[in-house]
């Protein structure tokens, strides 16, 4: 008992540092996920590559699957970059005093029904708002602290690249770096135990990860065929970043509809208000379909089988992640959980509570089987 009230009270102490030092955590979590999605590259490079008869090594390898990670990110910019300077420089030239005088006749049945429920002021017009804040917006003064902003995220975006960066590469060339610095901090009589734990735990981590990517470039492809085949425009591009931002559980789909109706309504900023109007229902048509094939068949089928967790179980997760880590901890949160589990599961086995918590994973896991 004295040895499992030390455990907790370690594991209190461990969470406070992480909590304290997040950012480091954040670094050090993201580099190994990387490092775990790049492994198996960084093994083909290392069997496969030669440079005249002798292989790259380890070195070589780990730089090769950096390289990679690199032009993927570059890639990335190349495809958003443009369209989005495109929209900026469409939005600069934008005649924001006429386009609030075209939005003021449609929405005058919604001014009517405001000045009913009194959530406008008498004389006071929906679109002259819209005016105000949209003319406000563009003012020449704020672009100062639109620069301001930008650089201080993009100095914040490159720290943290290259922190990732230089942690990924070590533990990329050193695979159980950090199974022998834990190790070696284990008492004896828990080392087994403690090989078991990262066994299970890297299970886990490696079932996840397989299940989100699988489920990530699922929902991409099927957003951006919507979107083509309704004929929104930057459809690729809307259809990646809805991908993208369904990785935050809840939240996401909701940010990832709002980003797309954003760009439909910047690049159909002009028109009419019945052709925006079209267009930003075709973006939440094309989302909420992929969003329904995505709860339907790819979340029950792949995440969810991945993880292998009551829905319950992970949307209490979640809101507890969200509370803690905010956008962040509600992506880290779910695997994070089950690895928490499967480690309980090796350490305190020996308490009903634990038995329970993991035995239901075993359940679940023999449940398709049974079904076969």
């Amino acid at each position: 008992m004295r040895n499992t009230f030390l455990w907790i009270a370690a594991l209190g102490a461990v969470g406070a540092i992480a909590y304290f030092f997040s950012n480091i955590v954040a670094y050090f979590v993201a580099a190994l996920v990387l490092a775990m999605l790049g492994r198996p590259l960084k093994d083909f490079f290392q069997r496969r590559v030669r440079v005249g008869r002798w292989r790259i090594g380890s070195t070589g390898a780990t730089m090769l699957t950096l390289l990679c990670f690199l032009l993927l990110v570059v890639g990335f910019l190349l495809l958003f970059l443009p369209t989005i300077v495109a929209q900026v420089r469409h939005l600069s030239t934008v005649d924001y005093a006429a386009l609030g005088e075209k939005l003021r006749e449609p929405l005058a049945e919604w001014d009517a029904w405001l000045h009913r429920v009194n959530l406008l002021e008498p004389g006071q017009s929906l679109g002259r708002r819209i005016q105000e804040v949209l003319i406000g917006l563009f003012q020449p003064k704020l672009l100062g602290n639109w620069i301001g902003g930008f650089v201080a995220i993009a100095g914040s975006t490159v720290l943290a690249i290259l922190s990732v960066s230089f942690i990924l590469f070590f533990l990329l060339k050193e695979e159980d770096l950090v199974t022998r610095i834990v190790y070696s901090l284990m008492p004896v009589h828990l080392k087994r135990k403690f090989l078991h734990a990262m066994e299970e735990a890297g299970n886990v981590l490696t079932r996840y990860l397989r299940g989100l990517a699988l489920q990530t470039l699922s929902f991409m492809a099927i957003a951006s065929a919507a979107l083509a085949l309704l004929g929104v425009p930057n459809a690729l591009l809307l259809g990646i970043l809805g991908g993208l931002f369904n990785i935050i559980p809840y939240l996401g789909p909701l940010i990832g509809i709002s980003v797309g109706c954003f760009f439909t309504l910047v690049h159909f900023i002009g028109a009419d208000f019945q052709v925006i109007g079209l267009y930003l229902l075709k973006v939440v048509a094309a989302f909420g379909f992929t969003q329904l094939i995505d709860n339907l068949l790819l979340y029950p089928y792949i995440t969810s089988a991945s993880v292998r967790a009551h829905p319950l179980e992970i949307f209490l997760v979640v809101l507890a992640a969200a509370q803690l880590g905010g956008p962040i901890g509600m992506i880290i949160g779910v695997p994070l959980y089950t690895v928490i589990r499967a480690v309980a599961g090796v350490f305190f086995s020996e308490f009903h509570l634990i038995q329970r918590w993991t035995g239901q994973v075993h359940r679940r896991a023999e449940e398709p089987e049974d079904r076969g």
